[in-house]
């Protein structure tokens, strides 16, 4: 995200924890950066049709998405359930089809 914003990127942070994303805000906004933080937890199915527009309020839509959401459950094949698989592969595969 900084790297982004020194060369002229206005940041949307997403993520998680506030306190993370305010970090990275504000230290875009130390190099003369645009930065804005939305904080969700794409854990959540729901919140995907809502993030756009979350994340296209403060300087429009967006037109490049880098993501590092993702999960690794490091189980042992015979400990995978069908609900750690449903969470891996929204995670790491719906998550970033629909954004």
């Amino acid at each position: 995200a900084v790297t982004l914003a020194k060369a002229g990127a206005k940041i949307i942070a997403v993520g998680r924890y506030t306190d993370r994303l305010q970090k990275t805000v504000d230290e875009i906004h130390e190099l003369g950066g645009e930065a804005a933080p939305v904080r969700v937890d794409l854990n959540f199915k729901h919140i995907i049709d809502d993030l756009y527009g979350h994340a296209a309020a403060p300087f429009g839509a967006p037109t490049i998405l880098v993501n590092a959401a993702g999960v690794n459950l490091r189980q042992k094949w015979t400990d995978v359930t069908l609900e750690s698989w449903d969470v891996t592969l929204h995670l790491n595969l719906s998550v970033p089809f629909f954004l």
